[in-house]
């Protein structure tokens, strides 16, 4: 459930995205949280990856920096060298 709300929040267009997932594996019992019974819990999911994703953006924005990708270090330039 959060992995599908993750990608569908990655999407241009979120809505035609789920609506494809419905199209395409509607019978699929592990897209069942997409309609009926487990409503509620698929918009709490959407929710909390949509503020996770807020919370990341107004942290990058803020001038906090995460470990992303630490360029440069453990390079093999100078060992090829000699």
């Amino acid at each position: 459930m959060q992995r599908t709300a993750n990608h569908l929040l990655a999407s241009p267009n979120p809505t035609q995205l789920e609506m494809r997932i419905l199209a395409n594996h509607g019978t699929d019992k592990r897209f069942d949280f997409l309609r009926g019974r487990w409503a509620r819990a698929w918009n709490l999911s959407k929710a909390k990856e949509r503020q996770r994703k807020q919370n990341l953006e107004t942290a990058s924005s803020s001038g906090v920096k995460a470990l992303g990708t630490l360029a440069g270090y453990g390079s093999d330039d100078d060992e090829t060298s000699s």
